[in-house]
């Protein structure tokens, strides 16, 4: 199984941490960030294999995110 890089987007830092420990148990690499805007940020910075988000965000609201994420980063698996 290829390790991917997943993108963690959620507001809630229990909640955040509490995936991201889930997908680096199932062995994968967790980058997880409190903001819609910090999420594209990183996507700029480095590529990641999936993005995971929530929809209720202050600032960047999770389907906003969504299409900004699939107008700058056409090949990411947006989920």
């Amino acid at each position: 199984m290829e390790k991917e890089k997943i993108l963690v987007v959620d507001d809630e830092e229990p909640v955040r941490e509490m995936v991201s420990k889930i997908i680096n148990v199932i062995g994968h690499e967790a980058v997880a960030t409190g903001s819609g805007k910090e999420a594209l940020e990183n996507l700029k910075k480095e590529p990641l294999s999936i993005l995971i988000k929530d929809i209720r965000m202050p600032e960047i609201h999770g389907f906003e995110l969504m299409k900004a994420v699939r107008d700058q980063f056409p090949t990411l698996h947006n989920n």
